[in-house]
């Protein structure tokens, strides 16, 4: 005869915070949520934590499989990577430090992560700064994406990075930036490129939804004048939002915030002040 009771379930244990460092400059100030991109850490934004901590409270996450991040793990269930996932966990963060609303701030493929946390919970940003931003995917990029899933299961996952920062950042005066970018993805598992390279499926598609629909909150993108793949769709998305701007940094790549981190940073700093 049945009793009526319901069987117990072991609960589902809780995702660990992602790892991450935390620079409190005052309890009154604003906080900026610094987000790197696929493959570096966020050691990126030494520069800006140089910069920024005096001002404003930090936080830094390292995304999930990133640095001392972790990936997935079979206890949490399945629990497919998506860019809401992912965003997700920076939202989560936040609420682990009891963040109400910040400043966010992506770099690379970053941008396409704080741009989903704004589209998820806008109440959460105060603005946003997406140096190096990923707006628009031109033909070569299409073709990178594409040759890199055609490569990855007999290619070693570091030859295609560091082919792709190559074309990225092709120029004597990128070499710095290339070293930087190549030098951090040593740290990022076959298992985790993988997953990431996954997140590239569909992507022309997000970006143009981005694209036509404002974020509505104050918006900076930052690009260097030699970012050729990135640089013309982030002059179209900041035309086309009425809440965005755009700077264009001279004599520079993509990694607009490191290569020209003394220009990033005063013009990074004047529109978060203001914003």
């Amino acid at each position: 005869m049945s009793t009526g009771s319901v069987p117990e379930t072991t609960p589902r244990p809780h995702r660990p915070p992602l790892n991450h460092t935390v620079h409190r400059s005052d309890p009154a100030a604003d906080w900026v949520v610094l987000v790197h991109g696929a493959g570096v850490t966020s050691d990126i934004w030494d520069a800006q934590v140089e910069a920024y901590r005096g001002t404003f409270n930090l936080l830094l996450p390292d995304l999930r499989g990133h640095g001392n991040s972790p990936g997935l793990d079979p206890a949490w269930g399945p629990e497919p990577y998506s860019w809401e996932s992912v965003s997700r966990d920076v939202l989560a963060l936040m609420d682990h430090h009891g963040i109400e609303t910040a400043h966010l701030m992506g770099v690379s493929m970053g941008t396409i992560v704080v741009r989903t946390v704004a589209e998820l919970a806008p109440e959460r940003v105060r603005s946003l700064v997406l140096p190096g931003a990923i707006a628009r995917l031109d033909t070569l990029a299409r073709v990178l994406v594409a040759l890199a899933h055609l490569a990855k299961r007999f290619v070693p996952h570091l030859w295609l990075y560091r082919f792709n920062a190559w074309i990225v950042l092709p120029l004597w005066g990128h070499r710095e930036s290339r070293r930087l970018v190549v030098r951090q993805a040593k740290r990022l598992s076959r298992r985790e490129f993988l997953r990431w390279l996954r997140l590239t499926r569909g992507l022309p598609e997000r970006l143009r939804a981005f694209e036509s629909r404002d974020p509505g909150v104050p918006t900076l993108y930052v690009m260097g004048d030699q970012d050729h793949m990135f640089l013309p769709g982030a002059l179209a998305a900041a035309g086309a939002q009425a809440s965005a701007e755009i700077h264009v940094i001279e004599d520079c790549g993509h990694v607009c915030t490191f290569e020209r981190a003394e220009e990033f940073n005063r013009v990074s700093m004047e529109f978060l002040r203001r914003s």
